[in-house]
């Protein structure tokens, strides 16, 4: 009984999440003006707006992951491990990665 309560719990907030893309998509990234009068067309023209979502994304963790990476070879961060030590839960945060002992490496 318990998996079916923790099921329908856990239901609401996977479609919020859902939702919240396709809200953004709509305020961002014109999905609420599609004007094509084919139903493909229209799919084409939705899945281009979502591959510009992900792309969006993408490049934006890559550009943060640089910054924080130039950032941490001036301030000299690298250098000992308590540093890295302390380092590590901001870069899982942001979801960019985890610092090894070599340095920065890509999940």
């Amino acid at each position: 009984m318990t998996q079916a309560r923790r099921q329908q719990r856990q239901d609401p907030l996977d479609r919020n999440a859902v939702e919240g893309k396709f809200g953004q998509g709509k305020r961002r990234f014109t999905l609420n003006r599609i004007m094509a009068k084919l139903a493909e067309t229209s799919e084409a023209v939705m899945m281009v707006s979502f591959i510009v979502m992900n792309l969006e994304k993408i490049l934006s963790s890559i550009i943060l992951s640089v910054f924080c990476f130039f950032a941490c070879l001036q301030e000299g961060l690298w250098g000992s491990q308590r540093n890295r030590n302390r380092l590590r839960p901001l870069i899982q945060r942001v979801g960019i990665g985890f610092v090894s002992t070599h340095g920065l490496a890509w999940v």
